[in-house]
């Protein structure tokens, strides 16, 4: 988590200093490259890591870590140097644990969101903020007989990150997103219900192609 938490904190770092200078950094560039160059459809593929804390009506809490990799993709469009997109990603994950007993297994395979955005271009950089409707799949497995229950968590995500130019198709992107997965209820026979919710924080870098 606080790995996570400076990380974000370079992003916004790097977001404010830029914006200080966009107006003649962007006059400069834009006789150059176009208007801004981030405009238009784009897929990529990225990878990084996710830091998920859960906890259940029973008074058990986790903090599980994992890689993650997935696609991601959208479209954004420009007016003067704002740009404005919505974007749509998912990915699989490997989130496990145990319960304290050992009676029981969790864990987490894939997550995804569909967010928009709103940035500010500065020459071939943009950095933004983006949020919207975060998912994640999440399971509970009895180790006697194997039973499962499983629930896909559903919640607001909200994030940060700069995305860059590397050609006039290509890019790369630093990407923070924090996700708040509602409560779900989960059952196992002979036993009562209890609920798990929890939060997750992601950091990936990924490479997009523009159309």
């Amino acid at each position: 988590m606080k790995h996570i938490a400076i990380a974000a904190l370079l992003i916004s770092t790097a977001m404010v200093n830029g914006a200080t200078a966009a107006d003649m950094s962007y006059q400069e560039n834009s006789g150059s490259v176009g208007a801004n160059p981030f405009e238009g459809f784009y897929v990529g593929l990225q990878a990084g890591y996710g830091q998920l804390n859960g906890k259940d009506s029973l008074g058990s809490s986790k903090i599980l870590k994992s890689g993650i990799g997935g696609v991601y993709s959208g479209y954004d469009f420009a007016v003067g140097q704002m740009v404005f997109g919505l974007a749509a990603e998912a990915n699989l994950a490997s989130y496990s644990t145990s319960s304290a007993t050992g009676l029981s297994t969790s864990k987490s395979n894939w997550n995804g969101s569909t967010t928009a955005r709103i940035g500010y271009a500065i020459e071939r950089f943009l950095p933004y903020l983006s949020a919207g409707v975060g998912f994640g799949e999440y399971s509970v497995k009895r180790r006697s007989n194997g039973e499962t229950s499983a629930n896909t968590h559903v919640g607001l995500v909200a994030g940060a990150g700069i995305e860059g130019m590397l050609s006039d198709k290509l890019s790369l992107r630093v990407d923070y997103k924090h996700f708040e997965m509602g409560k779900k209820t989960y059952q196992f026979t002979g036993f009562n219900p209890f609920t798990v919710e929890g939060r997750q924080d992601t950091l990936t870098l990924g490479a997009a192609y523009r159309f």
